[in-house]
């Protein structure tokens, strides 16, 4: 079942883990020691906080779609998302449309990126919230080409990275920007993701 959140609110404070201003630096600002303590440690006293968010133990598809934002969105996220649904079983995977992660409250962000096996998102600050993920989860990163910060994070994290391409004429703005993903590749892309995971169960 897919479901959505974001937009209006869940009764949080809002906010993420970023460096200061637009600028994401490495192990200089977020030493290896601090970003292993939010993944490993920090984490349990947020989803203790919000179990409502962390009882489902199917594999969680997340896609960050930033929409409520109206900077830096995914204009086809909930396209791919109902794609992606159509295809998988809901009885063992769950697929949730973020709209707004900044709506949330620190505490529901570190649970709903804890709590997913795959999280698809463009390149903006929301992405902090990978030092929240489990090691081996996966992190799909929709960019215009540009280097990734999030990149070395999850190298660090044990976390699997990969660069979507945007496409589309917003890539070439230096101002406001939005994020188109042609849907074919990406869906192909995650459902090879979910049906591989699934065998190396049944195996």
């Amino acid at each position: 079942q897919q479901q959505q959140f974001g937009g209006g609110g869940s009764g949080g404070s809002g906010g993420t883990l970023t460096s200061g201003g637009n600028e994401y630096i490495h192990n200089r600002d977020l030493p290896l020691t601090m970003m292993h303590f939010f993944q490993q440690q920090m984490w349990k006293s947020f989803i203790a906080q919000n179990p409502f968010l962390n009882k489902n133990p199917k594999p969680r598809i997340v896609f960050d779609s930033r929409i409520s934002l109206h900077r830096g969105e995914w204009t086809n996220a909930h396209d791919i998302a109902s794609k992606i649904n159509d295809h998988l079983d809901p009885d063992i995977f769950e697929v949730d449309v973020v709209d707004d992660v900044a709506a949330l409250s620190v505490a529901e962000q570190a649970a709903l990126y804890h709590g997913a096996s795959i999280v698809v998102a463009p390149q903006g600050s929301s992405l902090a919230n990978v030092v929240f993920m489990k090691p081996h989860s996966i992190i799909l990163e929709i960019s215009c080409g540009e280097k990734s910060w999030v990149r070395d994070w999850a190298s660090d994290l044990k976390i699997r990275h990969s660069s979507v391409r945007s496409e589309g004429p917003s890539c070439n703005f230096e101002g406001h920007r939005t994020f188109f993903v042609r849907p074919a590749a990406l869906v192909d892309l995650i459902l090879d993701i979910c049906w591989k995971g699934t065998k190396k169960k049944t195996n």
